[in-house]
């Protein structure tokens, strides 16, 4: 999908705050990915500009957007974060102001492949209410293939992520994992290539995968 360039000027400013947020949103909007979230570890000012251009992308793009409650504040992710990057990143980004909308976490999607139902259930998973489905929803709307989702809860997934996704494939060959990343790739080339190399990090590399 050829974006306009005024959305490309929109995320081009987001890239500048925060790289991994601004790419993610343009696969959105591209249409390469279901949707994604702007949430405690993004960035203040990422976030901040998203609230202020979204409606503006709405008009040029398919895409809406949901804000959904923590499950929990600041201070007690403090408490239970053990992995010395994740306290790393917490410190550095967790915000403590008082606005909804700043601290607030959002959740946006592309309008042409996430529906309003599965956005609304996501939505109510993102807040910790428990569901059966919660491993396959959350997985269709960050596109992890059926295969990959069914392979990490049995356990015998790879353990590992690739280049270029964001999520474990089921085995080095998956093919639909290799089609979710050759999209991802060509999206990002073909707009912004000077992160190519950002995008390869979204996973660890391994060597036998792509």
């Amino acid at each position: 999908m050829e974006l306009p360039k005024k959305v490309l000027s929109i995320i081009r400013e987001i890239i500048n705050e925060a790289p991994r947020n601004g790419l993610e949103l343009l696969l959105v909007c591209a249409g390469a990915k279901p949707g994604d979230i702007f949430d405690f570890l993004s960035p203040l000012k990422a976030r901040k500009l998203f609230v202020k251009y979204v409606e503006e992308l709405k008009t040029q793009v398919p895409i809406d957007y949901m804000f959904y409650e923590r499950r929990t504040d600041a201070s007690n992710l403090l408490n239970f974060s053990e992995l010395a990057h994740i306290n790393e990143m917490i410190k550095d980004y967790v915000c403590y102001c008082e606005s909804e909308q700043e601290c607030g976490q959002i959740m946006y999607y592309n309008t042409l492949i996430v529906s309003q139902e599965l956005a609304l259930k996501v939505k109510a998973l993102f807040e910790g209410k428990a569901s059966k489905d919660y491993d396959y929803c959350v997985g269709v709307f960050y596109v992890y293939p059926r295969c990959c989702i069914n392979a990490n809860i049995n356990g015998s997934g790879m353990k590992k992520f690739c280049p270029y996704t964001e999520h474990f494939w089921c085995t080095p060959n998956c093919k639909e994992s290799k089609k979710i990343a050759l999209k991802f790739k060509n999206t990002v080339k073909e707009n912004f290539p000077e992160y190519m190399d950002l995008l390869k990090t979204f996973g660890r590399p391994v060597k036998t995968c792509l």
